[in-house]
């Protein structure tokens, strides 16, 4: 009983024990995780107001660069101009969609808006006057502004980014450029990264910025109905009322209307006087997580304990081995309560790691391995500095390390981590020291963040910064080098060039227009044709400029001039220049000599006329032999084919049938040469003429082919021989590459006269004809050749049926090349 008596004893002191430093180890880790907290509020608190200031004051740049833009200063300058005002809204859109801003708007000295992006919309702010807004009143004095506050117009709150808009010549103000940004993004992306509760407030206490929407627009403090006047009139934040949340704000402990606690760290706005960000987090939240892990580790311990002690007393008497029993049960407690540690430190979202003294990884978390690539063998047991690039791991042994060690304690640490697959990573360390029981470090605990991304970001902006000011320049060349590029083509080209006013008068001339009629700039400035320019040439050059004018679109003409070496030939272009309301302001007139090459297209056409006339009266001979020599010789053959059928009848009947298969063969002989030498020369061609020739070929195509074949004709005169001879040849080559490739059903043939040209046309219903091959004989580039040596022009075009259409015009009477225009300006081609 005495020993049951003591294990009793023994027991409850034990328990007792475990209570006591339970309730020790609680209160130590309740302390500790409140002043984690501490730290952490303020580590995030400081990130915020950096993050929160770079984001309100990013746009002073944009803005600047938007206020220093020529379009601006020219709608200021003459805000009565449509124009000025439309490049100016032109230019607003851009900095509006390239900078992801809400508004970009342009107020005049008044503080009217005289231009802006959301010009089509609903809340427009054109017309609207904001002279009473303190960015306006410090911008238009000289002195850029960023201003938060909530729309007059749009009712949206958003941060305006003043800038003013001096006058590039005086150097005068001339308005004010704003840029508005929503501070919804701020609330969205800065804002969420934690699970406290945040507000930014004004120096009245009025909350303008919040994760917490019910908070926003109220105050942190009671407002005198006089303070609330003085709010009401600045229309910062509207009309009110601003009604107090009813928490007591100050300090670093915070109590809310229910009494709860909370940890609070306050810091000023950079830049924004009397402006503050307040970070908040309940005391709760930071203390049930200590709680809830004592709670499932301790409490099966304590319980765990006593049931051990209770057996222990209980089987004390009966079986030792029991003892070994309780042993297993501790030690499984330990490892799972390791198990938990671990688990906890490598399932954490952070990148984690621990080096000893001499700067070698002893651990790492599960997310540092995956955000870097290696595998747990790869990297414990390195040292730390091997995955860092060279300048990192220099600046980390000769300072970071030893400063580490000699402190206990570093911060927002930046280095470059190498990853597995040689990439890079832009870390953030942050570093506690681990000691021993004699006080030494042993060991970090560090957590890496990475600010990759931020980092790119960052340099990204940078650049486009560094490309927008590069673009500026670059365009500014541009227009320096184009302006010298015109101005030397107006003055060494061999063209002549003007430009003249819609009334006629000359604005300029290049210097080729001056040497040929030895004219000088001042001859010719606000003067007219008739003024400067022979009476001939003179009145072929205002005729063709009043063609232009009254067609509105370009055209080329033929134009003579007499000098003193003879009479020459211009090949000139004309086209009006419209302003950007798309009205005529100008004409230019691009005259190109052309006199040489007229006479070596004539000189050309004869050779190519020579050539044909040989080609065809060498074609008229062969045609004659074939039809005078050779057919007279197989019309003998045939008879005396026929006379040996007849004389073989019933004598020998295989001699007989080789008699009448020769005649045969020699009957298809007799019209192929027949065919061959009508194809050469046909006769009827000579005989009969143009029509009668083409009706009799189109009718024997139908014939052999079995297509159908249709000749249309009107009002068709009659054409010298070599014109005839080429129209045919053109037909009859048409014809057959529309048999061979087209695969067509029908095939029309039309001539007649036109405007006193000969139109001709063959279509067909078919695949239609590749325009990159020659056909049968001289093919499409005969046809054309054929056309050219008579003044004629040819082209191919789809017809409407589906096929090809082969169009040709031939000049009656003297005729010229297709590329020469008529000499009448008012028939100028259109370009």
């Amino acid at each position: 009983m005495k020993l049951r008596r003591i294990l009793i004893l023994f027991a409850v002191q034990t328990v007792i024990l475990v209570c006591i430093g339970g309730y020790l180890y609680y209160d130590a880790m309740k302390d500790a995780a409140l002043e984690e907290a501490t730290r952490r509020c303020r580590t995030i608190a400081t990130n915020l107001i950096r993050d929160l200031h770079g984001y309100l004051t990013r746009f002073e740049q944009p803005v600047r660069t938007l206020a220093g833009m020529e379009e601006l200063q020219e709608a200021l300058l003459r805000d009565s101009d449509p124009g000025a005002l439309r490049r100016a809204n032109r230019m607003l859109d851009r900095f509006t969609s390239s900078f992801g801003v809400n508004t970009c708007y342009l107020m005049n000295k008044q503080g009217r808006t005289i231009a802006s992006s959301n010009r089509n919309e609903p809340d427009s702010f054109v017309g609207e006057n904001f002279g009473f807004r303190p960015y306006f009143q410090h911008a238009i004095s000289g002195r850029p502004d960023v201003y938060l506050a909530l729309g007059t117009t749009s009712g949206e709150r958003g941060a305006y980014s003043s800038y003013p808009v001096y006058s590039g010549k005086t150097g005068e103000i001339l308005g004010v450029a704003v840029m508005k940004a929503s501070v919804e993004y701020v609330e969205s992306k800065l804002l969420s990264v934690d699970k406290g509760a945040f507000l930014v407030r004004d120096p009245n206490g009025i909350i303008f910025i919040s994760n917490r929407q019910d908070w926003l627009f109220k105050s942190t403090a009671k407002l005198p109905e006089q303070k609330r006047r003085q709010i009401r009139d600045s229309q910062q934040f509207g009309n009110g009322p601003w009604p107090w949340i009813e928490w007591d704000i100050g300090g670093d402990r915070i109590q809310g209307p229910q009494g709860e606690a909370y940890l609070a760290y306050t810091r000023n706005l950079p830049n924004f006087p009397g402006w503050e960000l307040v970070y908040m987090r309940s005391k709760q939240s930071i203390l049930s997580t200590v709680q809830r892990p004592l709670v499932r580790i301790l409490g099966p311990l304590v319980a765990g304990l006593c049931l051990l002690i209770g057996l222990y007393v209980f089987f004390l008497y009966t079986r030792a081995s029991k003892e070994l029993t309780r042993r297993r049960k501790a030690e499984d407690d330990l490892r799972r309560s390791e198990r938990n540690y671990r688990y906890l430190y490598h399932n954490t979202p952070a990148m984690l790691h621990s080096i000893d003294t001499n700067y070698r990884l002893v651990q790492v978390s599960d997310f540092w391995l995956e955000a870097t690539g290696y595998t747990r063998d790869e990297v414990l047991g390195h040292n730390l500095t091997d995955f860092f690039t060279p300048e990192s791991k220099e600046h980390a042994e000769q300072t970071i390390f030893p400063y580490f060690f000699r402190t206990g304690f570093c911060r927002d640490v930046p280095y470059k981590l190498i990853r597995k697959d040689g990439s890079g990573m832009d870390i953030l360390l942050t570093c506690n020291a681990i000691r021993d029981d004699s006080g030494e470090i042993s060991r970090s605990l560090a957590i890496s963040v990475d600010v990759t991304q931020r980092k790119r970001e960052q340099e990204e902006l940078q650049r486009a910064k560094e490309k927008l000011d590069q673009y500026s320049r670059e365009l500014e060349r541009l227009v320096n080098q184009r302006s010298q590029e015109i101005a030397g083509i107006l003055r060494y080209t061999p063209a002549m060039i003007y430009l003249k006013n819609t009334d006629g008068t000359y604005r300029l001339i290049n210097r080729r227009f001056r040497e040929i009629l030895a004219l000088s700039e001042e001859d010719v400035s606000g003067r007219t044709d008739e003024d400067i320019l022979p009476p001939d040439f003179a009145a072929q050059i205002a005729q063709n400029d009043r063609h232009v004018l009254q067609t509105r679109t370009a055209a080329r003409f033929t134009e003579r001039l007499e000098l003193d070496d003879g009479c020459h030939t211009y090949l000139s272009i004309k086209f009006p220049i419209y302003d950007e309301e798309g009205r005529i302001n100008a004409l230019c007139g691009i005259l190109t000599d052309i006199t040489e090459l007229q006479r070596a297209q004539n000189r050309l056409r004869n050779l190519s006329r020579n050539i044909i006339a040989d080609q065809e009266r060498e074609r008229e001979a062969i045609s004659r032999e074939l039809h005078d020599e050779l057919g007279q010789m197989l019309t003998a053959l045939r008879m005396d084919c026929v006379w040996l059928v007849s004389h073989l009848e019933g004598h020998n009947k295989a001699a007989r049938q080789r008699a009448a298969t020769m005649r045969d063969h020699i009957d298809k002989t007799l019209d192929s040469v027949s065919r061959l030498s009508r194809e050469l020369r046909p006769g009827v061609l000579d005989d009969l003429g143009l029509i009668d020739a083409v009706e009799s070929l189109v009718s024997d195509y139908e014939k052999r082919t079995g297509m159908a074949c249709i000749f249309e004709k009107m009002d068709v005169p009659e054409l010298p021989k070599t014109e005839s001879t080429a129209v045919y040849r053109i037909v009859q080559e048409a014809l057959t590459n529309c048999v061979r490739h087209s695969r067509a059903t029908q095939i029309v043939v039309s001539m007649c006269r036109e405007n006193g040209h000969l139109f001709l046309e063959v279509r067909d219903n078919g695949i239609g004809l590749p325009r990159d091959r020659d056909f049968h004989g001289f093919g499409i580039t005969g046809m054309q050749e054929r056309a050219y040596i008579v003044g004629g022009e040819l082209r191919i075009t789809d017809s409407p049926e589906g096929g090809t259409s082969v169009v040709c015009r031939f000049p009656l009477g003297q005729g010229r090349p297709a590329n020469t225009q008529q000499d009448n300006p008012q028939q100028g081609e259109r370009l």
